[in-house]
């Protein structure tokens, strides 16, 4: 049994150095008292109950951000001037490349925008999706498929754990 273990331990070691990573799941091998056993991440879902305290504060976190967003379309205006000016690089190569990036900052600050008009049309109670975290779950022979590799949703509110389903 230890040569098998050590062959799948080169394996794991030869599949975390390759360039695109580790495949999903991602496991680690380990032997208790002769039963094999086995862990992997996977995904579970984070989701936020609407009250008006979790509602102020996403919508702090949005102006927060796109005031972030517009600084940053501040900055790329006055690099773009000064590259500009230097007159080092072609001029419609650095206005296409900078036209590119205020682009995008341009459209997160509206996708924000729209985050936000969206929040206060959203009902007090409402769950929505806030993020995704990684868990780790330990697999023993036995073990109920359906239960380790079924989806898996944290509930959140108010920056408190109420369920997890």
């Amino acid at each position: 049994m230890p040569h098998i273990l050590k062959r799948i331990k080169k394996y794991l070691s030869i599949l975390c150095k390759r360039e695109e990573g580790a495949p999903f799941p991602f496991f680690v091998i380990s032997t208790l008292v002769g039963e094999m056993t086995m862990k992997i991440i996977r995904k579970t879902i984070v989701k936020q109950i609407i009250t008006e305290k979790s509602r102020e504060k996403m919508k702090a976190s949005y102006e927060n951000k796109m005031n972030q967003y517009k600084k940053e379309l501040e900055q790329l205006e006055f690099e773009k001037n000064k590259l500009l000016f230097q007159k080092r690089f072609d001029r419609t190569k650095v206005e296409q490349r900078f036209l590119e990036e205020e682009k995008k900052r341009e459209q997160q600050i509206a996708w924000y925008e729209f985050q936000l008009t969206s929040l206060d049309q959203i009902p007090n109670g409402s769950e929505i999706y806030d993020s995704e975290v990684e868990e780790i779950v330990e697999v023993t022979v036995g073990a109920d498929w359906e239960a380790v590799a079924g989806d898996r949703t944290i509930i959140v509110k108010d920056g408190k754990v109420v369920e997890i389903k």
